[in-house]
């Protein structure tokens, strides 16, 4: 293992100095060793790397390879209906024939709520359009698991040491999944999904970064964030628009990086204390998509659509561990960490931030524990809470979240392999999402639920009001509330071996 070293040096040496960020890593802390959710400031290894890359300069140089799962079960219940509420067909036509009072056209007209329940068929009782009945297709319950990679490597001895640490799915290297987060859902699932969870655990996490120790005492250490701005242009040509089967696509695909400051310090101002501080800069997934539709007739029309994945905002951090005595064979010691996140940044799927009434808020969070060493075993456990930056979605919105509280345990065991340093841990974590209730209340103005058959609406032959369309029409499938709760839990098993 010693001639790995000098090998790996040069190489990390010539390769970009980048970081993957994932929400993932926010969730699980350090899914590997002994760092727990206070990895910020405790336990320095490879997970320091994007967690606090200062702590590298007190890692012990090494490989770690392990495996981890994690499981999500979010269950979400929609509030019954009543017809009052439905959107009606007048003579087989929904709202896109619905008209105001005055002739004016109703913008964005929807669909009426029978067809979405069970869809629709024409008057050869083809099937024109598919069902989509609300609340069907939930994401709460899904399941991953995850190869861990880790390496720290001194550079300079006891002064430079370099790390990288990666969870990679092994389902699959990203997956993104846009939903909205209002009324507009109904047109596509029709459903409520967790907004911070989901497709938010399936993309790569990875960390490339460099610990400098600037004394016996004080460290710094930086990475660099990658931001994937992918941008997939398709010129469409339309020879019939009664046979869309017959359109002809181009395709443009490129693909933009940027890179986003993590940053990090730690002191030691005594033997038994140390206290770390850092930095993580916002990182996303984006996919700017564009359509230019070509048709036979000359008429040429385009529309585009940004998507936000996997976003994280601005992170701040703070952390410290206190030794509270040790033997020859035994050894005590507490972490906490406290993170601030800009969660009012927030851009959701589709590129919106939220705003208005519904802005989202700035949350302070926090995660305590203790460490145990008892001769060749190390072990810890931590509790961690995650107050939720999400308001009371009372108006037009539906993003599912709720506030989350988390307890993480692992032990490793630790042994000579060939004459080297070497450990085997073990993990386990639970996150359970607390219950969140929503009744919408607010039925007015723009932030308020929408009204998609305003009262005033005519239509039928002969023309003439509709009938239920006074009072709030929707298909908004948040209405008339729902509640979410849920847990997360996961576990892994690593390999360590120093050198």
């Amino acid at each position: 293992m010693k001639t790995l070293a000098p090998l790996l040096a040069p190489l990390l040496l010539l390769t970009p100095t980048l970081a993957l960020a994932s929400p993932l890593l926010e969730l699980t802390g350090d899914a590997s060793g002994q760092g727990g959710l206070c990895a910020r400031a405790s336990s320095p290894d490879a997970s320091s790397t994007y967690f606090n890359p200062a702590l590298l300069a007190f890692a012990e140089p090494g490989l770690t390879i392990g495996f981890f799962a994690l499981a999500e079960r979010i269950d979400l219940e929609l509030g019954a209906r009543n017809g009052a509420a439905d959107v009606p067909a007048v003579n087989g036509a929904g709202p896109e024939s619905f008209r105001h009072a005055d002739n004016s056209v109703i913008p964005a007209p929807t669909l009426p709520t029978a067809w979405l329940q069970n869809g629709r068929r024409d008057a050869m009782g083809k099937l024109t359009l598919l069902p989509r009945p609300r609340g069907a297709a939930d994401s709460g319950s899904s399941q991953h698991a995850y190869a861990v990679l880790g390496l720290v490597q001194q550079l300079v001895k006891n002064r430079v040491t370099l790390g990288l640490y990666t969870m990679v799915p092994l389902d699959g290297f990203l997956h993104g999944r846009a939903f909205y987060s209002d009324e507009r859902e109904q047109f596509f699932s029709n459903s409520l999904h967790s907004e911070l969870y989901g497709d938010r655990l399936t993309p790569v996490s990875f960390a490339l970064g460099a610990g400098v120790r600037v004394s016996e005492t004080f460290a710094v250490g930086a990475s660099l964030g990658l931001d994937i701005d992918s941008n997939a242009a398709a010129p469409v040509y339309v020879s019939n628009l009664a046979d869309l089967d017959s359109v002809l696509l181009d395709s443009n695909v490129g693909v933009a990086l940027a890179l986003a400051p993590q940053l990090g310090v730690s002191w030691t101002p005594s033997s038994a204390l140390r206290l770390s501080a850092t930095v993580h800069a916002p990182q996303s997934v984006v996919v700017d998509t564009s359509f230019r539709y070509v048709i036979a007739t000359g008429i040429e029309q385009s529309a585009a659509q940004r998507f936000v994945h996997d976003y994280v905002p601005w992170i701040f951090g703070l952390g410290a561990e206190l030794e509270l005595g040790h033997t020859a064979t035994q050894r005590w010691a507490l972490a906490a960490t406290a993170t601030y996140a800009l969660w009012s940044s927030y851009q959701d799927r589709h590129g919106e931030q939220p705003g208005g009434p519904y802005a989202w808020s700035n949350v302070l969070a926090g995660s305590f524990g203790v460490r145990y060493d008892a001769g060749a075993f190390r072990s810890f456990l931590d509790l961690g809470f995650q107050p939720s930056p999400v308001p009371p979605q009372v108006g037009r919105s539906n993003y599912v979240d709720g506030d989350r509280g988390s307890v993480s345990l692992g032990t490793s065991y630790h042994f000579a392999l060939f004459n080297q340093p070497a450990s085997v841990g073990l993990q386990a974590q639970l996150h359970r999402v607390f219950p969140q209730r929503v009744q919408k209340q607010d039925t007015s103005g723009a932030d308020g639920v929408r009204d998609e058959v305003p009262d005033d609406a005519v239509g039928g032959t002969p023309r003439g009001l509709i009938a239920g369309r006074a009072g709030l029409q929707t298909n908004n499938p948040g209405y008339p509330g729902y509640t979410s709760q849920g847990v997360l839990f996961g576990g892994g098993a690593s390999f360590s071996l120093a050198y």
